[in-house]
């Protein structure tokens, strides 16, 4: 259970495709996808990989409740405002 391939696949539920391991545990650049968990743990020791790789505090934001959707696209409308450029 505690083969970590990188290359092993499985079905992404947030992109509707195969992706590898290892896009997974980099999915947000300096972090793994916030549901790695709940795609992996099946499969490998999912949390003895990730404490390897990253520390407590990192791990910590994987496990903080997800912004609600429409909250994050008003958060990202209100962004784009603030650094629009006025015509």
């Amino acid at each position: 259970m505690t083969d970590f391939k990188e290359n092993k696949e499985l079905y992404c539920r947030r992109l509707g495709h195969k992706v590898p391991f290892s896009y997974c545990a980099a999915e947000g650049i300096t972090m793994p996808c916030r549901i790695i968990y709940q795609c992996w743990a099946d499969r490998m020791s999912i949390n003895e990989y990730l404490e390897t790789k990253f520390t407590p505090e990192q791990l910590s934001k994987l496990h903080a409740p997800a912004q609600p959707k429409i909250a994050s696209i008003v958060e990202l409308i209100s962004r784009a405002r603030n650094t629009a450029d006025p015509a």
